[in-house]
């Protein structure tokens, strides 16, 4: 299990707003038996900006290496910089098997497919 969090400056209300979100995903996880954390990936980045986001990356490539297989986060809008990244993160993380949880919208691609729902979501955000 990875918990991934992001926020865009190092303001102190977006670090509040980090240590929030890092806090409500971790109280999730310890509520659930099975789940063991593995890591915390944290990107203090801005998702219109093209910072390299590598705490994000690291994931990515933990993923792929079979370290993670459950990530939460926050919000489809603290995962994903636009729709299009988002999905495509969506859809590789399906194809090797890692299940993701965003937790204020109640989506997870263990038991539904909800990439519609999911493209609403991120093109809000």
């Amino acid at each position: 299990m990875g918990i991934y969090a992001r926020v865009s400056s190092n303001t102190k209300d977006q670090l509040l707003s980090l240590a929030n979100q890092v806090s409500a995903v971790t109280q999730k996880v310890s509520l659930v038996e099975d789940w063991r954390l593995v890591d915390i990936y944290i990107d203090v980045a801005s998702a219109k900006a093209k910072s390299k986001r590598e705490e994000y990356n690291r994931l990515i490539d933990d993923c792929r290496n079979k370290k993670v297989t459950i990530v939460i986060t926050k919000s489809v809008s603290r995962f994903g910089r636009d729709t299009i990244e988002a999905l495509e993160t969506v859809r590789l993380l399906k194809e090797l098997k890692v299940r993701l949880i965003f937790d204020q919208e109640d989506i997870d691609t263990a038991r539904d497919d909800r990439e519609l729902l999911l493209t609403i979501y991120e093109s809000l955000a």
